[in-house]
């Protein structure tokens, strides 16, 4: 399968003592798959200033209706910096199912 691009979202719903968010400034790259198993995404981290660790929450979105969902638990995010993140898909979906992808950072 050559290269295809998945459109993705970052999500930064308001957290307490946060109504912005976590990751309100934050941006993602076009996710790039590079086969039925494995996409790439870059996640570019801005905060005010601050770094944190979180966890990654990709919520993947199919395109027949259906949702799945994948954590990178313990992710060092420094504030105006990008990062890479490979994700790989199971026996139950492959990435020519996906439509969409959100990508929420959840403070630890």
């Amino acid at each position: 399968m050559a290269q295809a691009s998945v459109l993705t979202k970052v999500d930064s719903p308001p957290l307490p003592g946060d109504p912005s968010g976590a990751c309100s400034k934050c941006r993602a790259s076009t996710m790039t798959v590079n086969g039925q198993n494995e996409a790439d995404i870059e996640l570019y981290y801005q905060d005010d200033g601050q770094s944190t660790t979180a966890d990654l929450q990709f919520d993947l979105h199919l395109k027949d209706g259906s949702w799945q969902y994948v954590t990178i638990y313990n992710q060092q995010l420094v504030d105006q910096t990008s990062t890479s993140h490979t994700i790989e898909g199971d026996s139950s979906w492959n990435w020519d199912d996906v439509e969409e992808v959100y990508v929420e950072v959840v403070p630890g």
